[in-house]
């Protein structure tokens, strides 16, 4: 028997490499835990979660005191027996095995336990990340030589100056202050809405009194993959514009089409952007402008809309030309990059260009 076939599957700094026929069945987002569900198609096969543990913030809070720092970070096998006596209680007949094992996952060190109850059997791993001050719990149910496979594909942080989402035929690269707040997911169509926040601007002028405008709200981007099919033999370009219209009532409080309009390209296809500004009024200037660009593939079978907040305190519409589409999105990369398993370069092997990088630090 040849080795499986594999993808990754990525959110948010997470990585894992999974059989190809293996999906993301559900994502929870609560009280500062994010939680993936990956299963095939009969149940799940791995269910991992993390949360933030405050030591990055505990340093921060002791050095700005000058005292010693009160938190204590806990053992992964700490953590690990915590999170199995709280299991123990929703679960009836949960027997764990702590300890069993010690591995590295990511370059750190888990505590390996096993697991069975009446659904049946795994192994669950526990560590810490100091790159990304998270804890992660990782369940996984089947065999422990499928389970050694699947530690040996992960990876829980990155030196790159974006994250990768890659889960239900999205295939994202994305600044890392971005976080997923919302999203819609049907047949032949996924809406995802992420959220991050401007950075902190500098004071102007040699006065303290001389401060910066305000920045508008955290900004929001929008990304949507809509299945050709579903358009039939529709002209894409009114169904673009009447989507963007759309998405940016629902979830930016609504926007204002600027007339102005271009031909681009993203991933080698033409693409067309549009500019959007949001607020302002007779007398007023806008509060806030996006660019939406939008675009087909037939590589994938699928439409695409991207709406990209833009840089606060400028007005667009005063531009010979409209700020280009950031390559965040990679609408054909799985067809494209999926020989180059396994292990896909760390995952980030096949990021953006060096351009896209440089938009990934200006937008």
């Amino acid at each position: 028997m040849g080795p499986v076939e594999t993808k990754p599957i990525s959110y948010a700094g997470f990585s894992v490499l999974v059989p190809t026929d293996w999906d993301v069945g559900a994502i929870r987002l609560e009280q500062g835990m994010t939680m993936l569900g990956i299963q095939d198609a009969e149940k799940n096969r791995i269910e991992v979660r993390w949360e933030k543990a405050g030591l990055k913030k505990a340093r921060q809070e002791a050095r700005r005191k000058g005292k010693p720092m009160e938190k204590r970070l806990l053992r992964p096998d700490e953590v690990s027996e915590k999170f199995h006596q709280e299991a123990k209680k929703k679960i009836k007949g949960l027997d764990v095995q702590e300890g069993v094992a010690e591995e590295k996952i990511g370059g750190h060190t888990a505590a390996i336990s096993s697991w069975s109850d009446s659904q049946g059997s795994g192994y669950d791993a526990v560590w810490f990340c100091g790159n990304t001050d998270r804890y992660y719990y990782l369940h996984f149910v089947g065999a422990e030589e499928q389970f050694k496979s699947i530690i040996k594909g992960i990876t829980c942080h990155t030196s790159l100056p974006y994250y990768r989402w890659q889960y239900l035929g999205l295939n994202l690269s994305l600044p890392k202050d971005f976080e997923l707040v919302s999203q819609k997911a049907e047949v032949g169509r996924l809406i995802a809405v992420f959220r991050g926040y401007w950075e902190p601007q500098k004071k102007k002028g040699p006065s303290s009194f001389l401060r910066p405008a305000p920045l508008p709200e955290p900004r929001r981007l929008l990304v949507e993959r809509y299945n050709l099919t579903r358009l039939s033999d529709a002209d894409p370009a009114p169904w673009a514009r009447k989507e963007i219209n759309s998405l940016g009532h629902k979830y930016l409080g609504g926007i204002k089409f600027e007339k102005r309009e271009e031909d681009q390209a993203v991933n080698g296809h033409r693409a067309s952007a549009l500019l959007f500004s949001q607020g302002g009024g007779l007398f007023r200037k806008p509060s806030a402008f996006y660019l939406a660009c939008s675009w087909t593939c037939p590589e994938s079978n699928s439409a695409y809309l991207l709406v990209v907040p833009l840089k606060p305190h400028h007005d667009y519409r005063q531009d010979e030309k409209l700020p280009t589409c950031p390559q965040y999105v990679s609408c054909h990369w799985a067809a494209a990059e999926s020989s180059l398993n396994p292990a896909v370069q760390d995952h980030e092997g096949s990021g953006p260009e060096k351009g896209s990088e440089q938009q990934h630090k200006s937008s």
